[in-house]
């Protein structure tokens, strides 16, 4: 048996959407800040530095009124809720299932039941 490996696969649709969208603000808008590399795909994020995407890694660094995306792995509610607080051009790429996850994690948590998330500290996935 022959196994072949493709060089390049598909993502899921939730960064797909995400990344459709991240093309989209930035041609629409002239650009876009995104909070962290949207996709753990070098081609992809270069691809969209050329129509004006800009990765950065703290709100700070995002002019005012300039659109803001949130990447499809989710943001922490603390970076929401200050990019909220700062009056901030949210465009959310949150992919709905991580969406689901979330809601049903702050069901969960209202009910009292411990939430344990099992992954690597400091992947986007788990901070999201």
């Amino acid at each position: 048996m022959k196994l072949i490996i493709a060089k390049d696969s598909g993502y899921c649709f939730g960064v797909r959407d995400a990344v459709d969208l991240a093309y989209k603000t930035a041609k629409e808008s002239g650009d876009v800040y995104m909070l962290g590399n949207i996709v753990h795909n070098e081609n992809v994020v270069k691809d969209l530095e050329i129509v004006g995407a800009k990765v950065v890694r703290s709100l700070d660094q995002v002019p005012n009124g300039k659109p803001l995306l949130f990447r499809a792995h989710g943001t922490a509610v603390d970076v929401w809720n200050e990019a909220k607080d700062k009056g901030m051009n949210i465009t959310d790429a949150t992919c709905p299932l991580v969406k689901e996850i979330h809601n049903e994690v702050k069901a969960l948590a209202l009910e009292g039941r411990r939430i344990i998330i099992i992954g690597d500290h400091g992947h986007d996935e788990v901070i999201g």
